[in-house]
């Protein structure tokens, strides 16, 4: 299954899909379009950061919980097909003015197709308006997320949300 933006930008697709419990983002620029219009901001987070590898390391925080959590975009990867073999074509992130994410691509030809394709390693972010405790946390085959735990938060309050899906009658005392 897969998710498709044609023209997210001019020119250029954006293809969100799953695969191996990853989340991935590929971006198709059509030939003679500028890839450097691609960009985005991450808004309500405590820091994004580049780490050694390339890496693009998200932290959230909950300021009311004092937790965190962190989601990591792997460093990108691009290609482009060249007489029918895949030619790796050098690119990294780039963080610019006003915390603006962007590609950092080396030498492709412009009059074929580019695609850079980064990935998503896993990111979640739970947590209400009061002290959540989570003890344990599984994924099954299909990518679902289990978390078992407790919470104090209270969807009563304005703004909190719907609160906690439960299954009714399942706990241990």
């Amino acid at each position: 299954d897969e998710v498709v933006y044609d023209g997210f930008y001019p020119g250029i697709d954006l293809h969100y899909n799953g695969t191996q419990g990853r989340l991935k983002g590929t971006w198709y620029v059509a030939p003679g379009i500028d890839p450097s219009v691609i960009g985005w901001r991450y808004e309500g987070t405590k820091s994004v950061e580049l780490d050694e590898a390339g890496n693009l390391v998200i932290t959230l925080s909950d300021a009311l919980a004092g937790v965190e959590g962190k989601s990591t975009e792997e460093a990108p990867i691009a290609w482009q097909i060249i007489e029918g073999k895949k030619v790796m074509v050098d690119i990294a992130y780039r963080r610019g003015d006003e915390g603006r994410i962007a590609f950092e691509i080396g030498k492709y030809d412009p009059a074929l197709e580019l695609v850079i394709d980064p990935t998503v390693v896993f990111s979640t972010f739970m947590g209400g308006n009061g002290t959540d405790h989570c003890v344990g946390v599984s994924i099954d085959a299909n990518g679902h997320v289990y978390v078992v735990g407790r919470t104090h938060s209270n969807p009563a309050i304005l703004g909190a949300g719907p609160g906690w899906p439960v299954t009714v009658g399942c706990f241990d005392d």
